[in-house]
């Protein structure tokens, strides 16, 4: 922008220049930096390290839209999936190149991007390079007839120096970041270091991006002495602006610009560097540089820095130590500097790193100095050259061959030819135009040919071949431009905003017309879309809303200083209210006399903006910086309005149409309020989705969303663009005719979603990789996409129209379950990627999606009417649906009865259905989903085998005769037979509960079993449940119950286990059992350490007896008959009621826990019997049950009892046997052999020297004897030998049987 352009306003149509709206002290560039950097910093002003960088390389990794490539994958309508095809051209650059300037305020030529540097050829003046604002690098080598550009893809592409390296001009160095653009913080966006070409600007490598990322490069210098190389030249850099002051200054490179260090230091050091220059020929290495406080010099190399008292005759004193800018040119000897005069103030800029003071006040100075900075002469002849902006316009070149040819440039331009005594203007802001553009930037002399000069400037390029005489502008085929906003019209007009070159409008060929009267900075201009002479355009603000603001215009925009154009600027707001820098305006696309803009309300026009209306007051805090922010009327709603404003939150108006009585309501909610949201659409139908694009670069830590979508108006939001580089997003569009097609606009690129915002890709085939993409616009007769760029101008793609409804359809009845329905296939030209075929229902609904012209329908039930439609779809736009074909398929046999289950057991099922009438078989169907053809038979029964447990079947039959099958019957759901639980038992008992347990037995999760339990003279009761456990509660002492349990299968059927006892509950400290002589018992006493149960066989007992379990207090300590025995305090008391003892063996069982048996082998467990008349425990001959935590013995004597680990002997040597004689009629049933080694083996003879017995001792080295032979036989009375061996030992012993 040419602050020229603001300071010294055009006429208008009554001959008044238009009102200055700026607040005191602060610039309109100021301004709109504030603008271009609210949608990409964070809350503290500050961009993210690599933010560009890294969005770049996310933008690179993202696959490109199937809009613009060949995939593999099909498209359809049904799933959305990519098509198999490219279906668009590549996007196609829409000029501006160049912008025409004829009968503009920026002069008669043509004007493209702005241009920051220049870099002519060393010994080829038509070769030369310029760095530009936001464009990147171009290169010309015709001397500006034809450009290209050399940087796309790269992080940055603002660019303010290029130099050439004087003796291998195919190296060339190049400074990041733009001095014009930069953050509240100072910080620049698109710096991010040097870039390095050797081979003439083919490829690039970058440097010193930790040393200078946030700053500006404002100038390179090349050391002459030591050009050449690519590893040991040595340059200087001027750097300037960024977030920190110990970062600004000069720095140097000893190896061509890979490393850097900052060269000065100390007061006055920290100030921004603007320029550097190195004295050649002069006979020692003197650099000179200028900064924010003044020129210095330094003769050794940078090590030291003296500065440079400006002088220039009596009484001139230093000039402002607070300059805007400071510029320095050398050439033979003669050094040349300018900077500004005028009172700096830090509150004129209180954001920004160093004032930008723009009043008339601030006026540019030249110096001179013949005797390298020594002493200096003003310039009188050049003061003022800067036109009021210091700041934005200063640059001084002076011509390499002769010093006395000098070039400075302003807002305007001027040359000397004779060291300054005089000066010649060439470039004029204000009437007559010239040819060469306002706002200088770069000057370049050639040094092969001193009269070849090329100037850059807010326009472009200018070149002069006869030393400034006249000038040519090279601009015809320079493409760019910093488009903020666009719009199209229906017959290919393309109407745009653009930073420092006003509104253009494109009528189909690469040039863009400047408006008259359009200068300075255009915003978001509107074309009629039927009608493109008339259109809308708007002009930046200074904070208040002024006259002028937008004008309208019924002739093309051909004058909009003449007649047809008026100014359309809501009176009601001037004055009295502010606005953005670009205030955002929205045109009904449908009645182009429906018109928005927002300032810091909402104002709608519905006559073109004759009238306007205030649509009530927005809900957001009045005052600067908190304006609206985008603004947007529901296509199909025109009472509904969207706006965001600058307090970053969203508000909804519904009553519109209620005007300045219409109520807003703040639908932030959840959306961020940290980023600036930048743009709104809202769906072309449904008035409840909407879209909101947000600012700002994220972080690797920290990422951001940046695509916001509600479909309920927003009651609530969620993220829309999930996946997507981390960088703001600038504005999005819906496809009228597929509102699931978006576009959206980024710093890095434009992205594409064929699915509502699920899904992205990058869509920027055809356009340079990198750029910032500004704004977009759909023309919907035409298809056309324009997207407007920061830098590169204005691309377009043609999206696909949808293709012809296609034709032909049919159906062929395929017997009595299927169709065949084919159609015509759509002609190659329209690209359809898939076919969607519809229910011809109301709505019609889609049931498949297939990539040739046929479908079959399947399944269907006999004598069925199936009506189709189809449609052809290229993968954004569907056909309209064809007419409706319909069908009916064949009628079958008749239609048998429902199939009746019956289960045979666990793993089958028997069948058995009515016979269909015509049929002369059967399909059987497995009742899945699908259904799975089982059997064919001629039956009308069938047995299904091999089915799982428990479990449901279900069986599908149809009849089939010669035509196919008929309709089918079903079954209900019948279940297989559970299984019988299996290892019922008993696991606990107390005083008043008893818990049973059971294994599932193979049935399915789910299964239920009932439990059975009967009190003795009590009914019957059940538990129903899923669980392999049943308890009972609340029982008496005890209580004895019959028990049992079994398995329900899913129909209630019921398995028994097969398995039934009885039981009872433990009694509070023993249990007294009457046990009859002649009946015998089980008595089960519940110790605390286990069951104790006796298995008391009929007869046992002579008489009567009650039999007392309990447990004593304590057990004796007397010493063991049989060795070595260790007591476990674990065991039972057992008295009778009788003088008596069993004569028959009783089953004693004692229970045990496993804390009883710590440290213990439960393998060597038994049980001893404490004999009182020897005071004595007597082991007995037992079998330990570790697995059920027990030990069983057979017992002919009750006492106490205990469990006992026994031990065997090491030898037979103390080898004993009791009861010896053994007496049988008193009941000893048997002759214990114990101090035994385990497995000792006792062979028991007659005195004769007969075998009749052959034992072995068992763990505890333990043997038993019953009295009996081989045979079983019962020994008579004798005497006996034992021959007891073990371990290697023998020893013999003498035993006795007395009948």
């Amino acid at each position: 922008m040419g602050e020229a352009a603001l300071a010294l306003p055009p006429l208008d149509q009554d001959g008044k220049k238009r009102p200055s709206t700026l607040p005191p002290g602060v610039t309109r560039q100021q301004l709109r930096n504030e603008w271009f950097y609210k949608k990409r910093v964070a809350p503290d002003g500050t961009v993210p390290p690599r933010a560009r960088e890294l969005g770049i390389s996310a933008l690179q990794r993202m696959p490109l839209s199937p809009l613009q490539v060949r995939t593999e994958s099909v498209y359809s309508p049904l799933s959305g999936a990519v098509q198999s095809q490219a279906i668009t051209t590549p996007w196609v650059f829409a000029g501006p190149k160049p912008m025409s300037d004829t009968g503009d305020v920026y002069g008669n030529g043509n004007s493209s991007v702005r241009v920051n540097a220049i870099a002519v050829h060393p010994t080829d003046a038509a070769t030369l390079y310029i760095g530009t604002s936001f464009a990147g690098i171009a290169k010309s080598t015709d001397s500006g007839l034809n450009w290209n550009y050399l940087t796309d893809g790269l992080p940055s592409q603002a660019i303010s120096a290029v130099v050439i390296d004087t003796t291998a001009p195919t190296i060339i160095y190049a400074g990041t970041g733009d001095a014009y653009n930069y953050t509240p913080r100072g910080q620049h966006l698109l710096g991010v270091g040097i870039y390095r070409s050797t081979d003439s600007g083919a490829t690039w490598g970058r440097f010193g991006q930790s040393s200078f990322e946030g700053y500006v490069i404002r100038q390179l210098a090349v050391d002459p002495a030591t050009s050449g190389s690519q590893t040991a030249t040595i340059l200087y850099a001027a750097v300037s602006d960024g977030p920190s002051t110990t970062s600004r200054g000069v720095w140097k490179s000893l190896d061509s610009g890979q490393i850097w260090t900052r060269m000065n230091t100390g007061v006055g050091f920290n100030a921004s560097a603007y320029d550097v220059v190195i004295a050649t020929g002069s006979g020692n290495p003197t650099v000179f540089m200028s900064n924010q406080v003044g020129a210095y010099k330094t003769t050794d190399a940078g090590a030291n820095w003296s500065a440079m008292t400006l002088t220039g005759g009596a009484g001139v004193t230093p000039d402002n130590p607070n300059q805007d800018k400071a510029r320095l040119a050398f050439a033979k000897g003669v050094l040349y500097y300018t900077n500004s005069t005028g009172t700096y103030s830090s509150a004129q800029a209180p954001l920004y790193s160093y004032a930008s003071n723009g009043s008339p006040s601030v006026k540019g100075n030249l110096w001179k100095s013949t005797d390298l900075g020594a002493t200096w002469a003003r310039v009188a002849a050049a003061n003022g050259f800067c036109g009021g902006q210091c700041f934005y316009d200063q640059v001084v070149s002076v011509d390499p061959n002769d010093p006395n040819h000098v070039y400075v440039g302003g807002v305007d331009a001027s040359l000397s030819n004779n060291g300054g005594t005089n000066f010649t203007n060439y470039a004029s802001f204000n009437p007559p135009a010239m040819t060469v553009h306002s706002d200088q930037h770069a000057l370049a002399v050639a040094p092969s040919n001193s009269a070849i000069i090329y100037n850059g400037n807010d326009g472009g390029v200018a070149r002069s071949a006869d030393s400034g005489a006249t000038w040519a502008n090279k601009n015809l085929f320079l493409a760019g431009g910093l488009f903020v906003g666009i719009s199209q019209a229906g017959d290919g007009s393309i109407l745009g905003g653009l930073q420092d070159n006003g509104s253009r409008i494109s009528t189909g060929s690469y040039t863009w017309r400047g408006l008259t009267g359009g200068g300075g900075d255009g915003g978001f201009s509107r074309v009629d879309s039927g009608n493109s002479l008339k259109s809308y355009h708007t002009y930046v603000t200074g904070g208040a809303v002024a006259a002028q603001l937008i004008r309208r215009t019924t002739n093309g925009g051909a004058d909009f200083t003449a007649a047809g154009v008026t100014d359309i600027t809501p009176a009601a707001a001037i004055g009295t209210e502010g606005a953005e820098f670009y205030a955002p305006t929205w045109l009904d696309a449908a009645n182009s006399a429906s018109l928005i803009i927002g300032l810091q309300h909402v104002y709608r026009s519905a006559d073109s903006g004759t009238a306007w209306t205030r649509i009530g007051a927005v809900n957001s805090p009045a005052g600067a910086g908190n304006y609206i922010f985008a603004v947007v009327q529901a296509p199909s709603d025109a009472a509904t309005i969207w706006a965001c404003a600058g307090n970053n939150r969203c508000y909804k108006t519904a009553n519109a149409g209620s005007g300045n009585s219409a109520t807003w309501t703040d639908m932030t909610g959840t959306l961020p309020t940290t980023q600036a949201p930048t743009a709104i659409a809202v769906h072309p139908t449904d008035v409840s989705t909407v879209y909101v694009t947000y600012s700002q670069y994220g972080t690797l830590s920290s990422p951001l969303q940046h695509i916001y979508k509600t479909t309920n108006g927003g009651t609530t939001w969620a993220s829309a663009g999930i996946g997507l580089p981390d960088v703001p997003v600038n504005d999005i569009v819906i496809d009228t005719m597929a509102p699931s097609n978006l576009f959206a606009a980024s710093d890095v690129g434009v992205y594409n979603s064929l699915d509502a915002g699920s899904t992205w890709k990058r869509s920027d085939t055809g356009m340079p990789v990198g750029m910032i993409a500004q704004s977009l616009s759909l023309q919907t007769g035409n298809r056309r996409l324009a997207v407007g760029t920061y830098g590169r101008g204005v691309y377009t793609l043609t999206l696909p129209a949808a293709p012809p409804v296609p034709t032909g359809l049919a159906g062929a009845v395929q017997g009595t379950s299927s169709i065949t329905w084919t159609w015509n296939a759509s002609a190659a030209q329209y690209n359809v990627q898939a076919y969607g075929v519809y229910y011809a229902t109301n709505p019609a609904v889609l049931i498949a999606s297939v990539t040739t012209p046929t479908f079959t329908f399947q399944g269907l039930a006999p004598g069925t009417a199936v009506s189709l439609q189809v449609t052809a779809a290229n993968g954004v736009l569907e056909s309209a649906n064809s007419a409706t074909v319909s069908a009916t398929t064949t009628l079958g046999p008749g239609q048998p009865g429902p199939p009746i289950g019956t289960p045979l057991g666990v793993s089958s099922m028997s069948w058995t259905w009515l016979a269909a009438s015509g049929a002369v078989s059967y399909n059987l169907f497995a009742a899945s989903s699908p259904a799975v053809l089982m059997a064919n038979t001629a039956a009308v029964t069938f047995i299904q085998i091999g089915l799982a447990t428990n479990t449901a079947y279900g069986l599908i039959v149809n009849g089939v005769d010669v035509n196919g099958a008929g309709l089918s019957n079903s079954s209900s759901l019948t279940s297989t037979l559970a299984a019988p639980p299996t290892g019922f038992a008993l696991v606990a008992a107390t005083t008043s509960t008893l818990s049973f347990s059971w294994g599932p037995n193979g049935n399915p999760a789910g299964t239920s079993f009932r439990f059975d339990y009967t009190p003795t003279g009590g009914a019957l009761s059940s538990i129903t449940s899923t669980k392999t456990t049943a308890s009972l509660g609340g029982l008496l002492p005890n209580a004895t119950f019959t028990v049992t349990v079994g398995a329900l299968n899913a129909d209630g059927l019921f398995t028994a286990s097969g398995i039934t006892f009885s039981t009872q509950t433990v009694s509070v400290s023993s249990v007294t059992t009457a046990v009859s002589a002649s009946a015998g018992a089980t008595v089960v006493y519940y110790a605390p350490a286990g069951a104790v149960t006796a298995t008391i066989p009929p007869g046992a007992f002579a008489v009567n007896v009650n039999v007392t379990m309990s447990t004593p207090t304590s057990f004796p300590s007397a010493v063991s008959n049989a060795g070595s025995l260790t007591g476990t305090g674990v065991g039972v008391q057992i008295d009778l009621d009788q003088a008596v003892q069993p004569r028959l063996p009783v089953s004693l069982s004692v229970g045990y826990r496993d804390s009883d048996i710590l440290g213990l082998d439960a393998r060597r467990l038994l049980l001893a019997r404490f004999d009182p008349g020897q005071n004595t425990w007597v082991p007995l001959v037992s079998s330990p049950d570790p697995g059920g935590s027990r030990v069983v013995a057979l017992v002919d004597h009750f006492s106490a009892f205990q469990i006992m680990q026994g031990s065997p002997s090491d030898s037979v040597d103390d080898a004993k046997a009791f009861p010896n004689p053994l007496r049988p009629a008193l009941g000893q049933n048997s002759m214990t052999f114990v101090r035994l080694p385990a497995d000792a083996r006792i062979r028991i003879y007659t005195l004769t020297g007969a075998l009749i017995k052959d034992l072995r001792a068992d763990a505890t080295g333990m043997a038993s004897w019953d009295g009996a032979n081989q045979a079983g036989t019962r020994v008579a009375s004798g005497v006996y030998f034992v021959y007891a061996q073990g371990n290697g030992k023998r020893r013999t012993l003498k035993v006795a049987v007395q009948r």
